[in-house]
């Protein structure tokens, strides 16, 4: 079954379209929206999560995207830096 993402749903939904999973019976019972909201777009979507979300829940997201930020920011910085020494090598071996 291929994976439905926010947009795959919108264009489904622009070209009625209904996913296959949506012929489930256990799906096609269970609604947690109304057919208006999944119109909305992804990113209203995500803020009416976090704002529903626990405050422990905020937190830990919270905590998650600073570290996720850190370990992206010291792979940039190690990729970035292994490119200039190899670059400086290189300068240093051709003259």
């Amino acid at each position: 079954m291929p994976l439905v993402t926010c947009q795959n749903l919108l264009s489904m939904q622009q070209k009625n379209v209904t996913p296959a999973h949506q012929n489930h019976p256990v799906v096609e019972n269970f609604s947690l929206q109304s057919q208006s909201s999944a119109l909305e777009p992804c990113s209203q979507w995500v803020q009416r999560l976090i704002r529903r979300a626990p405050i422990r829940q905020k937190i830990g997201l919270g905590y998650a995207v600073a570290l996720g930020i850190a370990v992206l920011g010291a792979i940039a910085g190690q990729l970035v830096g292994d490119f200039y020494t190899k670059q400086a090598s290189q300068r240093l071996n051709i003259e």
